[in-house]
């Protein structure tokens, strides 16, 4: 098995290259909004007739040794309408911390408005799936709109909280148990007002972890996953982080069905096929404030979700976006 699935990821020819500008981006200045530089993983534009690379010079995929940071554009160059944004939590079981961190959240958010941000937060959208403690009534008590979502599954979940944020600009997706520090925000939207990414990533391993906030089976897993996205479509990403943003209206064109552990890596492996622009920023990575991890917690799970990974990267080079005929449609139970 793991003969075949090596022989299939380095069977594609040509993947996306990457460039550390795209090429329409022109020149880029120091970014006050952000104190670390992003870093684009795939920004080569798509060929049709193959499907993959771009015709811009590009720099290695397979560079360990470059490290692909670019300083990001000031937001007051954005001279278009404002951006508005959504933010969606999926949770599960987090009543000991989902109040702490949408009030924090909002904070944070209220921030960025004060300081005059080109993108307004519109809502925070918690997404309780199938919870069996207070998450909802945390959440709420917190400041968040709440949706429900009983059907189990973290992709399931991201995908209500998205449909249920209706028309916005932009998703910000981040979890709800404290990890994700909110004081990134303004980092990870950087590249999208800047014109410069379609989808941003904020990465754990280029930021930093307090002690005990990544286990093991957490980097062993973001090593594999990144790695597949590398030899399957040229994507040099560092991390498969949670905390991530991308315009919503490119978002319901890829196709997502990874309604489980692997919608996160679908949309990176959707994304790059259909030649968007991907950025990672550093963010800072905190050990969660309260309950246990649905994944990274479990050992079992975690080999379920690692499965469910490579899957997912396998699958969304054949599937055709297409070939949907409703946004995140759910084929069968688990996909």
């Amino acid at each position: 098995m793991v003969t075949a699935l090596t022989v299939t990821l380095r069977s594609i020819p040509d993947p996306v290259r990457v460039q550390d500008v795209p090429c329409a981006a022109g020149a880029l200045q120091s970014d006050p909004w952000s104190p670390s530089p992003a870093r684009f993983v795939a920004a080569a534009p798509h060929r049709p007739e193959r499907g993959w690379g771009g015709d811009c010079s590009a720099t290695d995929p397979f560079d360990d040794h470059h490290d692909g940071a670019s300083p990001l554009t000031h937001p007051e160059t954005y001279d278009g309408p404002r951006l508005t944004a959504a933010i969606v939590i999926p949770a599960l079981n987090e009543a000991e911390s989902i109040e702490d961190s949408v009030v924090e959240l909002h904070a944070h958010i209220d921030q960025l408005a004060t300081d005059g941000h080109s993108v307004d937060i519109r809502q925070v959208i918690v997404v309780d799936n199938g919870s069996t403690d207070d998450t909802a009534i945390r959440a709420e008590t917190g400041g968040a709109v709440v949706v429900s979502e009983p059907r189990r599954g973290y992709g399931r979940a991201c995908a209500t909280g998205v449909l249920a944020a209706g028309d916005v600009d932009l998703i910000i997706q981040m979890d709800g148990d404290g990890s994700d520090n909110p004081a990134d925000l303004a980092a990870l939207l950087a590249p999208i007002v800047a014109g410069t990414a379609d989808l941003v990533t904020g990465s754990r391993t280029l930021g930093t972890a307090e002690r005990g906030a990544l286990l093991p089976q957490q980097v062993v897993g973001n090593w594999v996953a990144t790695r597949a996205l590398r030899l399957r479509y040229g994507v040099r990403a560092t991390d498969i982080g949670p905390f991530r943003v991308i315009r919503r209206d490119q978002l319901l064109t890829l196709g997502m069905s990874e309604m489980t552990y692997g919608w996160s890596t679908e949309m990176m492996a959707r994304a790059a096929r259909a030649g968007l622009r991907l950025a990672e920023v550093p963010v800072s990575y905190r050990v969660r404030a309260g309950g246990e991890s649905k994944v990274s917690g479990n050992l079992r799970a975690s080999l379920r979700a690692s499965e469910r990974i490579m899957g997912t990267v396998l699958r969304a080079a054949r599937d055709r976006p297409d070939r949907e005929t409703n946004p995140f449609p759910v084929h069968d139970a688990d996909r």
